[in-house]
């Protein structure tokens, strides 16, 4: 029931006295006329007179009744709605007398400490709190109660904590408040459980020193700050002030930024207006400042780059700066190397020069001055045979025919070594070549020259092409097709194949054969100048045509490699760098 309305009831109880006033007044002044006017006899007149009080008694007594009741009904309801508001509140209300035993304990408390209203009404309030702290809780309270302050917060008091009725403590935020009644004291406390707003506090702090570790631990200086022409910050990581070469306390005084930051004054005015500047133009494109350097007296200069980005709807900006001088250092590092780069260029271009002049002379050198004798000692080893051969007997003979074979096979290792020499320093000239055309050239000409006994199959797969230098691409196929013929001719049925495959996930080239093979152990010597992997008695050779092969690919930008098994046979693979593009 509202105040208003027990107003209200009251004024209209006033108005009922107020009218039985008045009316019992009359009565009183004018019952007594009447009842003389009407009868004479003195025993009518007494036995009105008695009607006349009892009435008077009557009605006053009903009256006084309906005003108790009416009363009573209105403290009822009073203390019903009392009732009902203490019992729905959200938070927990439990009254103490000066004893501190518990008088009023609502629903809200019943559910915080698990204890009903019936269970825990008279009892000590220290029941609800940890016993280590009873005694100083208890003397808070009758401190409290000498003050005369009729309410107090009570979070002033740290670590506030309840006990549950299972024993568990928790925290809680109070607010107390005192009243006397009929002499005596009554205090109320309003609590809350805090249990989520204080997990929720400490998530807060452990993320916000996260965030705070994480920024401070970035290898940039990052800051929240106003441009306004004062610069001043709201936040700065560890980092910030070592990039301007300054400290902390002086970024912090806001009209002292520029002068921390920038020694030179003509320097520190043109960077300052730049950037009120382009500060005050919003343009983020604008906000982004490159290869400022800090300077301080007596040290090397430094190098930062720097961005703000305005914070939306706030007069603020996030300041990102990094440090750039290794990439400063290495810019100029490079621009000197740049200009000296022409006079190293002519100085290399000389010496290669200079380099293939010698080489041609060791070729022509190698060509004329090692042939003459070579023919020498093959045309007079002839003369012998002619002129004395009947004389030598068929050892003599013999001896004089290996001098020829040798003279011979040394003028072919001459002849393979100046190919290499002239692959070496050929020029290049790359077009699209006809791979599979140049196999079966090259497979009529083996055809031709094998002897009629002997079985080769071959088999070269069409329509296979790559860009290069036709002629140099035609040595390495030379030299691998002509390998394979000459390591199956053991064979009976010969067998040898050119196509492509994938390897790694790159188009290969190979070349196949069922042959003699080699241990894969001495494989690493296989492309080198002289290395063979057969005696001359079993295949002969100079060993120098795998190392052609291998400079050629070598020259496209590609690799070549093998695999192969003793007695099983033998498989060039070869990529070439622009037929994989």
């Amino acid at each position: 029931m509202t105040v208003q309305k027990i107003d209200k009831q009251n004024q209209g109880a006033l108005k009922i006295a107020f009218v039985y006033f008045v009316v019992g007044s009359l009565w009183i002044l004018f019952s007594d006329k009447i009842a003389g006017a009407i009868a004479q006899d003195r025993n009518v007149l007494t036995t009105i007179s008695t009607v006349k009080g009892w009435g008077y008694v009557i009605v006053t007594s009903l009256l006084l009744y309906w005003l108790i009741q009416r009363h009573t009904i209105l403290l009822r309801e009073s203390d019903e709605k009392m009732a009902s508001i203490i019992h729905s509140a959200m938070d927990a209300i439990i009254s103490v007398d000066s004893l501190q035993r518990i008088t009023l304990f609502n629903t809200a408390a019943e559910k915080m400490f698990g204890y009903t209203a019936d269970e825990i009404m008279g009892q000590s309030l220290d029941i609800l709190v940890p016993e280590f702290y009873r005694a100083e809780h208890r003397g808070q309270i009758d401190e409290f109660g000498q003050t005369g302050i009729t309410n107090r917060h009570m979070n002033g008091y740290q670590g506030i904590t309840g006990v549950k009725k299972n024993g568990d403590e928790f925290p809680i935020d109070t607010s107390i408040s005192q009243i006397e009644l009929d002499g005596k004291k009554i205090f109320t406390a309003i609590l809350r459980d805090v249990t989520e707003s204080k997990r929720a506090e400490t998530a807060l702090r452990e993320s916000d020193a996260l965030i705070k570790a994480v920024l401070d631990h970035l290898p940039i200086g990052i800051a929240v700050n106003s441009v306004d022409p004062a610069v001043t910050f709201n936040y700065m990581n560890d980092n910030f002030p070592e990039f301007y070469r300054t400290t902390r306390e002086k970024l912090a005084n806001p009209d002292a930024f520029w002068e921390a930051v920038y020694e030179e004054p003509e320097f520190r005015e043109e960077v300052r207006k730049r950037v009120l500047d382009d500060c005050a133009g919003g343009d983020p494109e604008r906000m982004v400042w490159v290869d400022v350097p800090i300077t301080r007296r007596g040290e090397e200069p430094r190098y930062i780059s720097a961005r703000n980005t305005p914070v939306p709807g706030q007069p603020l900006m996030i300041s990102v700066v990094w440090d750039i001088t290794e990439r400063k250092q290495a810019e100029e590092a490079i621009q000197r190397l740049n200009e000296t780069l022409e006079e190293r260029i002519e100085e290399r271009t000389t010496q290669l020069a200079a380099a293939n002049r010698e080489l041609e002379a060791f070729s022509y050198s190698v060509s004329h001055d090692l042939r003459s004798p070579l023919r020498g000692i093959d045309g007079w080893s002839l003369a012998l045979l002619e002129d004395y051969g009947p004389i030598l007997d068929e050892q003599g003979q013999t001896h004089i025919h290996k001098v020829r074979t040798e003279v011979q096979r040394m003028g072919m290792l001459i002849d393979d070594i100046l190919k290499l020499s002239r692959i070496t320093r050929a020029d290049m000239n790359k077009e699209k070549v006809d791979l599979s055309g140049i196999a079966e050239t090259i497979v009529t000409r083996l055809q031709e020259i094998k002897p009629e006994d002997r079985r080769v199959g071959f088999d070269i797969q069409k329509g296979l092409t790559a860009t290069g230098d036709p002629k140099l691409l035609e040595v390495v196929l030379t030299n691998l097709l002509d390998n394979s013929f000459k390591f199956t001719s053991k064979r009976q049925e010969a067998h040898i194949e050119f196509g492509q495959t994938t390897m790694e996930g790159e188009p290969a080239f190979f070349v196949r054969d069922n042959g003699a093979g080699f241990d894969m152990t001495y494989a690493t010597n296989l492309f080198g100048a002289f290395q063979r992997m057969h005696r001359v008695s079993e295949f002969p050779g100079t060993g120098v045509g795998l190392a052609t092969v291998q400079r050629v690919i070598n020259r496209h930008g590609g690799r070549i490699w093998a695999t192969s098994e003793v007695g099983q046979g033998t498989t060039f693979y070869f990529i070439l760098e622009d037929n994989n593009k």
